[in-house]
């Protein structure tokens, strides 16, 4: 995971994975230079069409709470402090409907 992040382009994963994890990021930072050549190098690095709605899927989804919880103000607390120790701009909000 460490050696995605820090480098996606030579990480130790599989083509497909790495065809894959690109898609995606050009999915979420740029999508509408997303084109269907996109899909079909998913395709020639042998990612499956259950494959592609499904990373698709999970992209969206995604995105989605992530806008959202911008939008609200959600912030991710400390978890490397403990929870009864959180100062009040530190706690997770709760969000009633």
């Amino acid at each position: 995971m460490r050696a995605v992040l820090a480098d996606l382009e030579s990480a130790p994963v599989s083509e497909r994975v790495r065809a894959t994890l690109l898609f995606l990021r050009a999915l979420t930072l740029a999508p509408a230079e997303v084109r269907p050549a996109d899909v079909t190098a998913l395709r020639a690095a042998g990612v499956s069409e259950e494959g592609i709605v499904h990373a698709v899927y999970v992209c969206a989804l995604f995105n989605i709470a992530d806008r959202v919880a911008d939008a609200i103000g959600f912030e991710v607390p400390d978890l490397s402090v403990e929870p009864s120790r959180w100062r009040r701009g530190n706690r997770p909000r709760r969000i009633h409907a």
